[in-house]
């Protein structure tokens, strides 16, 4: 049966995001030679990088497109596996699946792209968020100019980062694991069998648990099933990794209503001193 056709994005904006194989490691080295790769075949081909963020598994990128989209996705995965099959003197793929491609339908969808890619992974050695408007692999002028100064573009991707559009998205792109695939992390974490795990020093157990909540959707209840832990020592290595997404209360509301108000006041007596000002200058005039 014949694969769909990519939607296509009125702006020509897309988060694309490549997942690599679960049973495989991706260093420092890996995922450097990734983004250098990505971001030199992507402007060769007259597309521009808008954000990206990488975790142990899944490597995320906001492009905007210059034409020749997926064929310049194929020769990213093509030169990306020759180095890393080389490197380690094996051959095979190196992707679990073929990449996948959000497109952006409105304008407001490619800050929304850029807030989840940069908040959907703890990662931020490989994440664009960092180092935005210095990083020298992405084109953030092109974002800027929307906003014109900086400070007024950090505070909005800040801001929509817990919408629920942005929500969705994120948990849309993040690493998807199946049971096998959270033991055998664990398992390399640990570096012995998942059967084994509860003769292990707590902390030893909770770190590596850290370790897997910070790369994966896994829920407490599908580790503990996995595992045979206690739940709250699963929930403890969860609580410190987890940062939660900013809740609208009526309170947070109430203070986002009031800060509106203060500006109102503050434009409209600005606004009342220079129509002072004219008056003045007006009568001083006349005289």
């Amino acid at each position: 049966m014949a694969r769909t056709a990519r939607e296509k994005s009125k702006y020509n904006t897309y988060l694309v995001v490549l997942k690599g194989d679960f049973s495989l490691s991706f260093d420092d080295e890996d995922k450097a030679n990734l983004l250098g790769t990505a971001v030199t075949m992507f402007y060769e081909d007259g597309a521009k990088v808008l954000a990206y963020s990488f975790d142990d598994y899944d490597f995320r990128f906001v492009v905007l497109d210059g034409g020749k989209f997926e064929n310049t996705i194929k020769r990213i995965g093509i030169s990306f596996a020759s180095f890393y099959n080389k490197k380690r003197n094996r051959v095979g793929g190196i992707f679990r699946d073929r990449f996948e491609s959000i497109p952006a339908k409105t304008e407001k969808d490619v800050f929304y792209m850029i807030s989840a890619v940069h908040f959907c992974t703890q990662n931020q050695k490989f994440n664009s968020n960092t180092d935005y408007f210095s990083n020298e692999f992405i084109a953030s002028k092109l974002v800027l100019k929307k906003f014109v100064v900086k400070k007024r573009l950090q505070n909005y991707l800040k801001d929509i980062k817990a919408s629920e559009e942005v929500q969705k998205l994120i948990k849309k792109i993040a690493t998807k694991y199946a049971n096998e695939d959270i033991e055998k992390l664990i398992e390399k974490e640990i570096e012995t069998t998942v059967d084994e795990i509860a003769s292990l020093p707590d902390d030893n157990v909770r770190t590596a648990l850290e370790k897997v909540f910070q790369c994966t959707t896994a829920s407490v209840r599908q580790v503990v099933n996995i595992t045979g832990l206690p739940f709250r020592l699963v929930y403890s290595a969860l609580k410190a990794t987890v940062t939660a997404p900013v809740k609208m209360t009526k309170r947070l509301l109430r203070k986002k209503e009031k800060k509106a108000e203060q500006i109102s006041i503050v434009l409209e007596d600005k606004e009342n001193k220079q129509e002072v000002l004219k008056i003045k200058k007006r009568v001083k005039n006349e005289k």
